[in-house]
């Protein structure tokens, strides 16, 4: 009984802070100029699919766009995982994603992104350090490297799990 009312203070309490935070930034997007983004709702859309879900812009930049498209799509369907511990944290082990929870092709599809990602890691860490990119900054080689290695150690609790 305990554990769910735990992991939804814990839910609540991210989304509150959340929220607290998307305010903020709007009121500070709010401060500029108006501009009229109603027109050309069909071309405007179209751009969203190809720059966002296209990643066309990256896709530019060979090796490292290929990299970070894999991070992209690898998080996109990863969050499923994170939807289904939250789901069973709050509403027990029996909760399921509806539609496209427990499902066989979900499954499939988690183990190969995941995978993937760990090879979009390699690939990192491969640019960063090993191939000298000089559009790297000496400061963030650290941080760089706390982040890579963050990820890759949840890539790698989620094949254990």
């Amino acid at each position: 009984m305990i554990r769910p009312i735990l992991m939804g203070i814990l839910v609540g309490g991210g989304m509150l802070y959340f929220l607290y935070e998307a305010g903020r930034r709007f009121k500070w997007a709010a401060a500029g100029q108006k501009d009229k983004r109603t027109d050309k709702i069909m071309a405007r859309s179209w751009r969203v699919v190809v720059n966002v879900l296209g990643q066309r812009k990256l896709l530019q930049r060979g090796f490292r766009g290929v990299m970070h498209l894999i991070f992209f799509y690898g998080f996109m369907v990863l969050q499923t995982v994170a939807v289904q511990v939250i789901g069973e944290g709050i509403g027990g082990m029996n909760f399921t994603i509806p539609l496209i929870g427990d499902t066989f092709a979900l499954c499939i599809l988690q183990e190969v992104m995941c995978a993937l990602v760990l090879v979009a890691i390699v690939m990192a860490v491969y640019n960063r350090y090993g191939r000298g990119n000089p559009h790297i900054r000496a400061h963030s080689q650290f941080d760089a490297l706390y982040v890579l290695v963050g990820i890759a150690l949840l890539m790698i609790t989620f094949f254990t799990t």
